[in-house]
C-alpha cells in the first residue's frame, strides 16, 4: 500500500466545516403547529448561530490561521447577508446547503434543481462567487441528486458521513 506524503512533513490533514442553519430547522419542524410563530425559544436557538456563534468561530479560525467551509441554506443567507459577507471576506468557503433545509429525498429532480439554483444565485449575489461545494440539508438525498450536482458543475459534495461523494473531473465516485 502506498504511503501518503503530506506537504512540509505534516502527518495528517483536517477539514473544518460548519452548517449555518439559522432557525430554518425549527421553522420547518413547527410549520404545521398552531401558533408556530410564537415559539420564541426555538427561534432563539436557531438564531444563535448567525447572530453570535459565527463571530466566535471566525475569531478562532483567524487566531490559528485556519480556513473552513460554511454550508449555508439560501434562506439563512438572505436573512443574514452581512454574516455571509463577513465569512467570505475572511477567506472562508461558502457551500450550498439547500434553501430552507428541505429534505431532497422528497423532492422531484426539477424541485431539487430549483432549490439548488436559487441558493447558488443568492450566495453569488452576496459573495461574488458561486459555491462549488454542496452538503445535503437533511443528511439524505434523492438518488438523482449527485447527477444534478454534477450537471450543475459542483466540484464536490460533503453530504455522506461514511464517505464523501467526491468529484474533481465531473465524474462522481461512489464508495
Amino acid at each position: 500500500m502506498e504511503r501518503i506524503q503530506w506537504p512540509e512533513g505534516k502527518k495528517s490533514a483536517v477539514m473544518f466545516s460548519f452548517d449555518l442553519d439559522g432557525d430554518v430547522i425549527w421553522r420547518n419542524m413547527s410549520a404545521d403547529e398552531p401558533n408556530a410563530e410564537k415559539l420564541i425559544r426555538a427561534r432563539s436557538i436557531g438564531q444563535y448561530g448567525p447572530n453570535r456563534c459565527v463571530d466566535m468561530i471566525l475569531d478562532l479560525m483567524d487566531k490559528y490561521g485556519v480556513k473552513a467551509t460554511f454550508y449555508v441554506p439560501g434562506f439563512v443567507a438572505e436573512h443574514n447577508p452581512e454574516v455571509v459577507k463577513r465569512i467570505a471576506a475572511a477567506g472562508h468557503e461558502i457551500g450550498n446547503h439547500g434553501y430552507t433545509h428541505e429534505r431532497l429525498v422528497e423532492k422531484t429532480v426539477e424541485e431539487q434543481r430549483e432549490i439548488i439554483e436559487k441558493t447558488q444565485r443568492i450566495i453569488k449575489e452576496l459573495t461574488g462567487k458561486e459555491p462549488v461545494g454542496f452538503r445535503t440539508p437533511s443528511g439524505d438525498w434523492h438518488v438523482r441528486t449527485p447527477y444534478i450536482l454534477s450537471e450543475m458543475g459542483f466540484s464536490y459534495s460533503s453530504s455522506l458521513c461514511s464517505s464523501t461523494v467526491f468529484s474533481t473531473r465531473r465524474s462522481w465516485v461512489y464508495p
